[in-house]
């Protein structure tokens, strides 16, 4: 396996983004997946690492990126904003489609960056074969209230902004929450796309009802695969295994 470390420039806000490039040694790619991590993570995500590793055999390259204020992302907080965080995930396909003939172009995408990634598909419709979904945050506003803010909802659009994150903190403003209540997932999507969620019925960030949901909304357009037992992260033994050859699968057969 072939790891290219590359930067590609987003043109609307002039600022680069840092983007690991897994790749069969061969170069024979027949598709690639975009890898979009979840909020606070990076693109060095194991269960991205993992992915990586299970389908560069295949002759599928995985690109995984940082969005802003993430990971190694030289931008701050007052750069992660759902727009950039949309454009990001263009220029990433931009960058491939200028590389690559005719390549085929799919998605993986966790948590925060699933959000992302069901806005994208609603904004521009276009169709793509392998897209799979991560413990989807379909209602990230609540989410982003209940689980991920550490004062109350008032005191923050108070003051502003906030500090949050894990390894590296960042600085999250009022209008990224006005972004949020301005992009509710079941007001705004709906696209033909054939869309893998793999989610935990455990979930304490991201309940699992909002995947079911969302999966007897769009009927045959959704395949849900439950991992019983399983939390938002997939820790314990054998889940993330579980999670990544049911990826593989279904990005092999679409």
């Amino acid at each position: 396996m072939i790891t290219q470390k590359i930067k590609i420039s987003s043109y609307i806000k002039k600022y680069d983004i840092p983007c690991d490039f897994y790749l069969p040694e061969n170069m024979q790619v027949k598709k690639i997946i975009i890898a979009c991590h979840g909020f606070g993570g990076d693109k060095n995500s194991s269960a991205i690492i993992s992915l990586a590793k299970h389908l560069i055999p295949l002759n599928i390259g995985v690109i995984a990126f940082d969005f802003p204020g993430h990971g190694i992302s030289k931008t701050s907080g007052y750069d992660f904003t759902l727009e950039n965080c949309i454009n990001d995930v263009n220029e990433i396909e931009r960058y491939i489609e200028n590389n690559f003939n005719n390549i085929e172009i799919g998605f993986f995408a966790t948590s925060f960056g699933a959000y992302v990634l069901l806005l994208k598909l609603s904004r521009y419709r276009k169709i793509y074969n392998s897209i799979v979904l991560r413990c989807p945050a379909i209602n990230m506003k609540t989410i982003f209230e209940e689980s991920i803010l550490k004062i109350d909802i008032k005191d923050f659009l108070n003051k502003g902004e906030c500090e949050l994150g894990y390894e590296r903190k960042i600085i999250i403003t009022k209008n990224f929450y006005n972004e949020l209540v301005e992009n509710d997932i079941f007001n705004i999507y709906d696209t033909s796309n054939k869309i893998c969620i793999i989610h935990g019925n455990k979930d304490n960030i991201a309940p699992i009802k909002d995947s079911i949901k969302f999966q007897e909304k769009f009927k045959d357009r959704v395949k849900l695969y439950k991992i019983i037992g399983a939390d938002h992260r997939f820790k314990k033994e054998g889940e993330l295994e579980e999670v990544i050859n049911i990826a593989t699968n279904y990005i092999l057969k679409n």
